[in-house]
Order: C-alpha cells, then sequence, then structure tokens
C-alpha cells in the first residue's frame, strides 16, 4: 500500500497518523462528523506545521503523499515494506530519518536533506555505502544488518567530519578480520562505532596498525584535493574569460585538433608531434597577450556601464525629488483650501476654480521634468553608445589580430607538416626510409596525392573552425553592447511608463475628489431646502 499520512497535533510534536486525520481536524479548528470548508481550510496549515510523522508497522510499500509537510524534521517508516527511497526531494528541513527494518536495496533519494543528522537504514538490502555526498551534517549513521561486504566501501565516510557514531554490526565486513581496527583507521573521528564506545587505545592501535594504508589514503585524498581546486579554479578563469568574451583563448587550438580527424595519420610521420608542440607554445604566448589585453578592455567597458548607470540614477534621483517637491506644495495649497472649504455651508465651482488651476499648472510640471527626464536620458544613452561603441571596436581590432596571429601560426604549421611529409615521399620513392618505419606509416606514403590530400584536410579544418569561431566571437561582442542598450532603454521606457500613468492617476484622484466635495456640498444643500 502506498504511504497515506494522517495527522494530529499536540504540544510537543504532530504525530501523524492515518486514523487521526477527523481527530486532528476537530482539535485544531473544531467540525461535525461531515467534512466542511473549514476543514478543507485547516488541513493545509496543520500538515504545513507538522514536525514528525510516525508511521511504524503499516505495511507501507512506497513513500508517497507528503506533499506540504514542508516544516517535517523527524520521519518515523521504519518496519514496512520500502524498497525505494523517493519523493523526500521536498522535505529539506528533515534533520532525522528511521527506514529501518524495509527491504530498501540502495542508498539514494537524499540528496535535497541536506540538514539531515541521524539516518537509520537498519535491517535492509543494501550492499554499498553511497548517495549520502549531500548529507553532510550527518552524525548518526545506522547500516547495520545489511549486505555491505568491502571494508574499501567504509572510506565512502571519511569526509563526513561531524560523523561520530557509525553501525556497521551485522555485514558481511563485520565478520573480516581486522574489521574494528581497519574502520577506526579510515575514520578516526568516531566516538561510537557499532553502538560500543570507541577507546583511546583502540584508535591509537588502529592509526600504527594501518599507517601505511592511512598514508596512502592521505595522499591521494591530498592529490584529489589539489585536482578538485585545481578544477574550480580553471572553472573561475573559464567564467571570467566567457564573461569577457575571451574564453577563445582557451579552448580554439584544442578545437581545431580535436575536429581534425586526419591529425592521427599526420602525428605517424616523425617530427610532426614537435611542430604540434612548437605551434602550441606559439598560441599560448598570442592567448596569454590576448587575455591580458581584453581583461584590461574589458575592465575598461564594464566602469563606462558603470559611470552610464551612475548618472542614469542621478538623473533619476533629482527628478524624482523635484516632482515630490512640487506634489507636496501642491498639497499644502489644497490642504489649505479644504480647510478654508469645510467652513462653509455651500461649495460650488467657483470656489475650486483656483485649486483646479494650481492642478492644471501640476499636470503641466510634472509632464515637462518627465520629458525634461527622458530627453537627458536619451542624452546619456547617446554618448554611452558612442564611447561602447568605441571601446568594442578597440576589443574587435584586439581579437581580430589574435585571429590572424594564429592563423599565421597555422600557416607555419602546415609548411612544417608539408616539408615533412615532401621528404618522407622523396624517401619513399627511393626506397631509403628507416627500417623501424612503421606500417601505418608507409601506407600512408604509398601514394603521394592521398598523403597530401590528408595534409590540406588537416590544413582546413584548422582555418575553418578558426574562421567560424572568430565570427562567433565578434558576433557575441557587438551583441554585448547591443543587450547593455537595449536593456537600459527597456528600463527606461517601463520607468517612463509607469510614471505617466501615475500622474494621470493622481490627477484623477485630485479632480474626483474635488468634485465630490462640490456634489457633497450640494447635496447637503438640496437637502437642507427640501427639508
Amino acid at each position: 500500500m502506498a504511504f497515506r499520512p494522517g495527522l494530529r497535533t499536540d504540544d510537543e510534536a504532530s504525530v501523524i497518523d492515518d486514523d487521526m486525520i477527523t481527530k486532528a481536524l476537530v482539535e485544531a479548528g473544531g467540525m461535525d462528523h461531515e467534512f466542511t470548508s473549514n476543514v478543507t481550510f485547516q488541513l493545509p496549515e496543520i500538515i504545513a506545521k507538522a514536525p514528525t510523522i510516525s508511521m511504524s508497522f503499516k505495511n507501507i510499500l512506497e513513500i508517497d503523499n507528503l506533499q506540504g509537510f514542508h516544516a517535517l524534521t523527524k520521519l518515523c517508516l521504519d518496519n514496512n515494506i520500502i524498497n525505494k527511497i523517493q519523493k523526500l526531494d521536498h522535505l529539506s528541513n528533515l534533520t532525522w530519518l528511521d527506514l529501518s527494518f524495509n527491504n530498501i536495496e540502495q542508498i539514494e533519494g537524499l540528496n535535497n536533506l541536506t540538514k539531515l543528522t541521524d539516518l537509520s537504514l537498519f535491517n535492509n538490502k543494501i550492499e554499498k555505502i553511497e548517495g549520502l555526498e549531500c548529507c553532510q551534517k550527518i552524525q548518526c549513521l545506522s547500516l547495520g544488518n545489511n549486505r555491505i561486504t568491502s571494508l574499501e566501501n567504509v572510506k565512502e565516510l571519511r569526509g563526513f567530519e561531524g560523523l561520530h557514531l557509525v553501525n556497521l554490526e551485522g555485514n558481511p565486513i563485520s565478520k573480516q578480520q581486522d574489521y574494528k581496527y581497519l574502520v577506526l583507521a579510515y575514520l578516526p573521528y568516531l566516538k561510537y562505532l557499532d553502538f560500543a564506545l570507541v577507546e583511546e587505545e583502540e584508535r591509537t592501535a588502529a592509526q600504527e596498525q594501518f599507517s601505511d594504508d592511512v598514508t596512502d589514503m592521505q595522499e591521494n585524498e591530498r592529490l584529489q584535493a589539489e585536482e578538485i581546486a585545481r578544477l574550480s579554479k580553471q572553472r573561475e578563469i573559464t567564467k571570467e574569460l566567457d564573461a569577457a568574451n575571451l574564453e577563445v583563448a582557451e579552448s580554439l587550438f584544442d578545437e581545431m585538433f580535436d575536429e581534425d580527424n586526419e591529425h592521427p595519420k599526420l602525428l605517424r610521420m616523425p617530427d610532426v608531434d614537435d611542430a604540434v608542440a612548437d605551434y602550441k607554445s606559439m598560441y599560448k604566448e598570442a592567448a596569454e597577450l590576448l587575455k591580458n589585453e581584453g581583461r584590461v578592455k574589458d575592465q575598461q567597458k564594464r566602469e563606462e556601464h558603470a559611470i552610464f548607470l551612475k548618472a542614469v540614477q542621478a538623473v533619476e534621483k533629482y527628478h524624482s525629488a523635484r516632482a515630490v517637491e512640487l506634489i507636496e506644495q501642491f498639497g499644502k495649497k489644497k490642504k489649505r483650501v479644504y480647510s478654508e472649504l469645510s467652513k462653509r455651508e455651500h461649495v460650488d465651482q467657483d470656489d475650486l476654480k483656483d485649486l483646479k488651476s494650481e492642478l492644471n499648472h501640476l499636470e503641466e510640471e510634472l509632464m515637462d521634468l518627465e520629458i525634461q527626464q527622458v530627453e537627458q536620458f536619451d542624452d546619456l544613452s547617446r554618448e554611452f553608445e558612442t564611447r561602447y561603441g568605441e571601446m568594442t571596436t578597440c576589443s574587435l581590432d584586439l581579437l581580430a589580430r589574435f585571429f590572424r596571429t594564429v592563423e599565421e601560426l597555422e600557416e607555419r604549421y602546415n609548411n612544417r607538416v608539408l616539408e615533412i611529409a615532401t621528404e618522407l615521399l622523396e624517401q619513399a620513392q627511393k626506397e631509403e626510409l628507416p627500417e623501424e618505419t612503421s606500417e601505418e606509416l608507409s601506407s600512408l606514403l604509398v601514394d603521394r596525392d592521398t598523403c597530401m590530400n590528408a595534409i590540406s584536410t588537416s590544413h582546413d579544418t584548422h582555418v575553418g573552425r578558426l574562421l567560424k569561431r572568430e565570427d562567433e566571437v565578434n558576433a557575441r561582442e557587438k551583441e554585448r553592447a547591443k543587450k547593455l542598450l537595449d536593456s537600459a532603454r527597456e528600463k527606461e521606457s517601463n520607468r517612463n511608463r509607469k510614471r505617466i500613468t501615475e500622474i494621470k492617476e493622481f490627477l484623477e484622484r485630485n479632480y474626483s475628489n474635488m468634485n465630490e466635495l462640490i456634489k457633497t456640498a450640494t447635496d447637503d444643500f438640496d437637502d437642507g431646502y427640501d427639508g
């Protein structure tokens, strides 16, 4: 059967049981025997606040119907027939999970349970320790009475420095020789193993007995950490270069050769690998030059953009403050007029004539302010477009120099490969090839046209990739400037439309208030006259 939680609330915790929904709703909000709209209203609120669900010994086959229990911190589903950990992703506040005495075969579905501190999977069918990578706060882990066979698998727990209790008793590994000392050597921070307190003497003995293994593990972990750090730094560099439209400097060389299907054939010729190495070395120099100068130009563009945005904000702030000042001045006049009119028995159109004139004048001033702001924004955006455009042109020139340099390096490399091939073809024709010449190279040199076609195709592939990337990078550089302007202009257009609407609504409210004042006064006069 699928898991269908019910609900009851008390002072200490909310304990969920399928048979208790009605009682819970009665206690929470009151209800008759029949479900009412009030029940429907109360249920989501009660579910959302429930911190604990306990459904033991219920013959539950599948974890389901836990939607809405976002506050849940403790979930007990022990002693059921569940075979898969699933549908727990939304329970991000869960700290305690008991799935002991089920039929679970794999640790999975825990990636979003980042607050989990206690996990019991005791007495299941698990063969491997896995799927806990995201549960970095885990402190107590019970995996006893499962089917874990590899002590090496315990290394998966080395990264959980807060883990102080582990239970592996009843697994095949617990019967292996030196099980206890090996686990303690792998997990030196454990306080309890198989629910028994770890003595300091045992920990020390374990470290001494398996010192070589621990040293090797630590060295491997150090190397892995360094590699992870290197890759992380490389990702950061790639992200930075990509944002500056300079990532091509990192990738172009590899892209040209990765797409070159003829390159493996050409590498059969002696000295071609040296030619590639020289090509790559000179490419790196050109790439570093592009990255260094490109970063400077990118920073200049960012600073120019920041100056433009700051100027736009200053204009907006000034006009907004001026508009507030004008509205406040009108408000004072309006308050004074309304105060005087409140003392009169009758109010007609002429009594509000001056105030309406003031309101008309205010409308003109507010609209003039808005027009001025739009015009000043247009001036700023045109100036920014010109200055940023000049910087974009400089960046495009820098990119063009890089691509032409690489094109020259490619031509030089191709000529060198041609020289190597020509010399080898002459040797092959004279049957003077060295005895150690491989069959693959010999087959390549059998036919001159085939060899030269391979070199030509390789060269065309490189140049084709280079030109394609140049077009992409140039288009992106131009699009970048366009996006910045389009974004600023769209924002200003939205601001302008919103401001015009606000002005109209303000005017309509004030005209309506004045008309209501006249109408009310007239009605009062008519009522008094009829009386």
